[in-house]
């Protein structure tokens, strides 16, 4: 029924590391970004996600569970959810997500399938510069840019006699972001110098059709 969520997402990150998969959406549009002329901004550059590839990274992350104990006045009731069956399809002008949450309470076991719709977007984060771990925060911030692709409200509430024990939030789970990060392009000049330039997306408007997504960027410098 698979393992817990953190360890899930552990090998799966590892596993995406060795293969370059995590990467390859931000290193493709960067690849691209070497072929955009350096002068001005606004330049256009696409990239194209197969709805495959969308389906290996969730088959890499496997069946997502969870499990504890409900105890109402002194019992011991064992709970489990599990996911299955999770993938994208992409179609003429739209992205849906669809899974299996399979749930186990005492000895009572259900499942419920939805589809809801996905997308992608561009989003900003400001993350803090420093190392919390040990304490240090430099009071300095840098944005983040993200391609976020994004899944629709998906929470299984797990019962018992009425009562909502606990939830599954696939979405949630499912909900992924992806790091865009700045790159700096060095331009030959005229005369025989360069210009240091960093490169960043300014926006992205998907295209959703059969089998694939289509994701055009205005490039800024």
């Amino acid at each position: 029924m698979g393992a817990p969520f953190p360890a899930r997402c552990f090998h799966f990150l590892r596993w995406g590391k060795r293969h370059g998969l995590i990467m390859r959406f931000p290193a493709a549009v960067l690849s691209i970004l070497l072929l955009v002329p350096a002068a001005g901004s606004g330049q256009n550059a696409s990239l194209e996600i197969p709805q495959k590839m969308l389906n290996l990274l969730l088959g890499r992350l496997g069946h997502l569970s969870d499990a504890g104990v409900y105890e109402p006045a002194g019992a011991h009731v064992a709970w489990q959810w599990w996911i299955t069956d999770a993938y994208f399809t992409l179609a003429e002008g739209s992205m849906t997500f669809t899974a299996a949450v399979d749930f186990r309470v005492g000895d009572q076991t259900n499942t419920e399938t939805r589809t809801v719709p996905a997308s992608v977007s561009l989003v900003e984060r400001k993350r803090p510069v420093g190392r919390p771990l040990l304490g240090e925060v430099f009071g300095r911030q840098i944005t983040e840019q993200l391609l976020r692709i994004d899944i629709g409200a998906f929470t299984v509430p797990i019962q018992l006699g009425g009562a909502t024990i606990t939830q599954a939030d696939v979405a949630k789970l499912y909900s992924v972001s992806l790091p865009f990060v700045p790159r700096q392009l060095s331009v030959p000049l005229p005369d025989g110098g360069a210009r240091t330039v960093t490169a960043r997306v300014l926006s992205i408007s998907p295209q959703y059709s059969s089998g694939k997504i289509l994701l055009n960027f205005d490039i800024g410098f």
